[in-house]
């Protein structure tokens, strides 16, 4: 009880000279304790930090996890601050790296050039250029597949710090082959290189040649990844011992660290090696054997058709001779002639004065060709005669009027442009008239190519926009006469979208109104006729057709009269054009179609085609 009294009395005395010392020194006497407190503290902190982080590393790396974020934030801001004090650290580093890996390639690239121009000039050139040409295969190519081979035989693993064999892989040609002993005479070598040449532990031996061997060696941090090549050390061999190198650097830390000689413990590495042994052999370009069969029969055909060709341009010529003799004879006029198999034969206009011609034309084809006469005996001063000959051969277009008189052809009215050069051409127009007079006639020039494309564009159009698809009761589907419809409906969609080209003004839209007949609710109905133009639309797109032209647009029932229940369940597909080359404005989006109109247009085209229908 004493010792309880004692202590609140000694409490109560603290607390008491803790008020009067506030009371005299006011503020600053508590300013001045708390710096002396965390000055004290601080130092107190400084002195045990390095120790209880170095405990605490051992235990586990909360440490280094709770840091990384903020020395990656850091180092970050450092950089972005002043790059140039980074590259100024790193360089010296990076610098000689990057110096070692140019010089390495250009090597690479100036021994692979120097091999292949002392192989590509000379005996053995003009061999290979033979044996590429025998073979069908590009000089290029061939030079490439006699100089570009290689296998890789062995790869090794060794510990860096000791020259220890970790793991090592073999291909099928040395399965036999004592790998710790290659890999302690590699060490071996090394170290008196280094040690020879006085070189840094950044200067290590690259390559070992022996033959046509080669012992490429990749360093790295903690393991040399070595590589025994047959042939040429080519840039797919280099880069896939680096990146295996980095990969099992990066992923067997702990396996790399934790060695201990036992090769046993490095199986996690094999799979890695393994995809180091690659190899390309060198490929020989199949032989073609000479199709002999083939070559016969190409020849046999280049005979046949150059005997073709010359008794083609015999009998042409005896052709050519035929029509010059006929149009050399008085009163006798040549409207045409014809070549058929071993027949030749001559449709002739002759005076009944002449004589018979056959005899003199049987002379010129001798007994290759049997000539035929077919000769129409008219008055040939008679102008009626000319005339049915100029109507009967040309056939007019325009049906002009002609007439003659004193040897000249007058012709009024309309006559085509083509159909008057061709009588000025016609030689036996030329040499019966003197004269064609056209002054009374009007001569219309022929279509374009342009105007004939925009007709043959309106009649696909006209055809596309009277064709109706008709459905069953209920259905989405069109049986199949009417699915025979649809494919030739697609078909002229689709050479109607070739012909516009994208030239909107031509096809603007492809429209498709789809109708359902009075069965069942409103909503149903219009459901349906969506159904039934979307499976119209559904398939357009799947035959080709650009689904950004094709709008749909469900009507439902439409109560219209002389319609049939099955005429109302229907599909109409209109082709809409715009003038100002943009096409119409979706309806679902815009509101733009008129209802009673799209169906007074449907009404009005099914009535006028079955009224085309009951007139035929």
């Amino acid at each position: 009880m004493t010792t309880i009294l004692n202590q609140s009395a000694s409490s109560q005395q603290t607390d008491e000279l803790k008020r009067l010392r506030e009371l005299v020194l006011g503020d600053e006497y508590r300013d001045a304790i708390e710096q002396v407190v965390d000055k004290g503290f601080s130092r107190n902190v400084a002195d045990v930090v390095s120790e209880a982080i170095e405990i605490r590393n051992q235990q586990d790396d909360t440490i280094g996890q709770a840091l990384a974020p903020v020395v990656d934030t850091a180092l970050k801001k450092s950089i972005e601050k002043s790059p140039q004090s980074i590259v100024n650290v790193i360089f010296p580093i990076i610098g000689p790296s990057i110096r070692k890996a140019v010089s390495s390639a250009i090597l690479d690239l100036l021994l692979s050039i120097n091999q292949l121009i002392e192989r590509s000039v000379g005996i053995r050139s003009l061999k290979w250029r033979i044996e590429a040409w025998r073979e069908g295969t590009p000089y290029a190519k061939y030079i490439l597949l006699k100089n570009i081979k290689y296998r890789v035989d062995q790869v090794f693993l060794i510990q860096k710090e000791t020259g220890i064999l970790m793991a090592s892989m073999n291909n099928r040609f040395y399965q036999d082959a004592d790998n710790d002993l290659v890999s302690s005479m590699l060490t071996a070598i090394n170290d008196f290189v280094i040690d020879s040449f006085n070189a840094t532990e950044e200067e290590t031996l690259e390559r070992i040649r022996f033959g046509d061997r080669v012992i490429q060696i990749n360093v790295g941090q903690k393991v040399i990844l070595a590589v025994a090549v047959t042939g040429l050390v080519s840039h797919e061999v280099k880069e896939r011992a680096i990146e295996t190198l980095e990969s099992i650097e990066l992923n067997q830390q702990d396996l790399i660290a934790e060695f201990d000689g036992d090769t046993e413990t490095m199986h996690a590495v094999l799979p890695a090696l393994e995809n180091c042994l690659v190899e390309k052999k060198h490929i020989q370009a199949e032989k073609k054997s000479r199709p002999w069969i083939a070559y016969s029969l190409v020849l046999v055909g280049a005979l046949w058709l150059t005997l073709m060709g010359y008794q083609s341009w015999v009998v042409n010529q005896k052709i050519a001779r035929s029509i010059s003799f006929i149009k050399s004879q008085q009163a006798v006029a040549l409207l045409g002639h014809k070549l058929e198999s071993e027949q030749v034969t001559f449709d002739l206009l002759q005076d009944p004065s002449s004589g018979d011609l056959s005899a003199q034309l049987e002379a010129i084809f001798g007994n290759d060709y049997r000539v035929v006469v077919n000769a129409t005996y008219a008055n040939l001063d008679q102008n009626e005669v000319w005339l049915n000959y100029l109507n009967n051969h040309y056939r007019f277009t325009n049906k002009p009027q002609m007439d003659l008189a004193e040897g000249i052809l007058f012709i009024r009215g309309e006559i085509d442009a083509n159909d008057l050069a061709k009588l000025n051409q016609d030689d036996l127009v030329t040499s019966k008239f003197t004269t064609i007079d056209v002054s009374d006639a009007r001569v219309v020039s022929p279509l374009t190519a342009e105007q004939l494309r925009n007709i043959e564009i309106s009649k696909l159009k006209n055809k596309i926009n009277a064709v109706q698809l008709f459905f069953e009761t209920s259905k989405t589907a069109l049986n199949p006469s009417e699915q025979s419809k649809l494919r030739v409906l697609a078909e002229d969609l689709l050479e109607l979208q070739r012909m516009a080209n994208g030239d909107l003004s031509i096809l603007g839209q492809v429209l498709i109104l789809g109708f359902a007949d009075s069965a069942g609710t409103a909503q149903k109905n219009l459901n349906l006729s969506e159904d039934r133009a979307k499976y119209v639309s559904d398939y357009f797109v799947a035959q080709g057709i650009d689904q950004n032209l094709i709008v749909i647009h469900p009507m439902g029932h439409v109560d219209v009269k002389n319609l049939d229940a099955k005429q109302q369940r229907r599909v109409t597909v209109s082709v809409i054009s715009s003038r100002s080359g943009r096409a119409e404005k979706n309806i679902e989006q815009e509101g733009q179609l008129d209802r009673s109109k799209a169906n007074q247009e449907s009404e009005r085209r099914l009535l006028s085609k079955e009224s085309e229908e009951d007139s035929s």
